[in-house]
């Protein structure tokens, strides 16, 4: 069999499982999604494809195609079938134990490096740190950081630390480190004023939600990095109340939070008494995203607490 017989064949499996007599599926580009998935299994460009049409593939590496194609149907992620999801122009390691990244969690790694335009070697804490995204994106951006990782999930930790040694030799240049902490949250980490900057990206979707999401999302991705609790604030309230404790004065807490929670999030914040500046950032669509927080310096009074596109 040709490439660009296994590609029609696979192609149509995908836009409609005539052996299940199933409904088209909801595979929006059948064909690309199969190029993708060929590519993979040949370890070329998707491009590359086009100059190889009429070349033999191996039975083997199609039935190894149609297994992809059939798990495909099932509905499980692309990134979990290719091990693989780009994030900030690098592509990461992702497995069953972690969430696959999401654009807007990009934008929590913008604002922490905003925050460093002249900082040397800032010491920031990545809590909740799953495949290891943020933090290693950070070491990268930011030369001689020295992070901290935590996670609960031993499992998550392994890929995160696969990652790690994916991009080790580049960190290792700019003389940034980055060590794992397997912990719930803050739990492994001494209660002392050393963070300049506290990242997170918690799970904030309520148990009462689930119906709402994505059945791929609910089948797939680890339910302990989605959900918190039936309102879904439970894991940030946690942080907003343990975070200062390893902030050092003025250093900044950033949390990535759920598009209709950022009312409740100011409120927790401005409840707790530990914060000040305390803002609501929107993402591209206009959605409250993440929490931008200093933490107070001084016994002096809250200052209000308002919503902005930026600081």
């Amino acid at each position: 069999m040709t490439v660009d017989q296994a590609l029609r064949i696979i192609a149509k499996r995908l836009s409609h499982d005539v052996a299940s007599e199933r409904p088209k599926s909801q595979i929006e580009n059948p064909l690309l999604e199969a190029e993708i998935l060929l590519s993979h299994l040949l370890n070329m460009e998707r491009w590359q494809l086009k100059t190889r049409g009429s070349k033999l593939i191996e039975p083997d590496l199609y039935s190894q195609l149609e297994t992809l194609a059939a798990r495909r149907l099932e509905g499980e992620p692309l990134a979990y079938l290719l091990g693989v999801k780009e994030f900030w122009s690098r592509e990461f390691l992702v497995s069953s134990s972690t969430l696959i990244p999401r654009p807007e969690t990009e934008l929590l790694v913008e604002r922490a490096i905003s925050l460093c335009p002249d900082k040397n070697n800032p010491f920031i804490l990545d809590a909740g740190t799953g495949s290891g995204i943020i933090a290693i994106t950070l070491a990268l951006e930011l030369p001689g950081a020295l992070i901290v990782a935590t996670d609960i999930s031993f499992d998550a930790l392994c890929t995160a630390k696969q990652n790690l040694n994916k991009y080790a030799d580049e960190i290792s240049d700019n003389s940034s480190r980055i060590f794992f902490v397997n912990s719930d949250w803050l739990g492994g980490i001494k209660k002392s004023p050393s963070f300049d900057i506290v990242v997170s990206n918690p799970p904030y979707i309520g148990t009462q939600e689930a119906e709402l999401l994505a059945p791929d999302v609910i089948r797939y991705e680890p339910r302990q990095a989605l959900f918190a609790g039936s309102s879904g604030l439970d894991a940030i309230k946690e942080l907003l109340g343990t975070v200062p404790d390893v902030l050092c004065p003025e250093g900044w807490f950033l949390c990535e939070i759920g598009y209709l929670q950022g009312e409740d999030v100011l409120e927790m914040a401005r409840k707790s008494g530990r914060y000040d500046s305390c803002k609501i950032e929107k993402d591209l669509a206009g959605m409250d995203r993440m929490l931008v927080a200093s933490k107070k310096a001084s016994k002096k009074g809250n200052e209000p607490l308002t919503r902005h596109h930026s600081l």
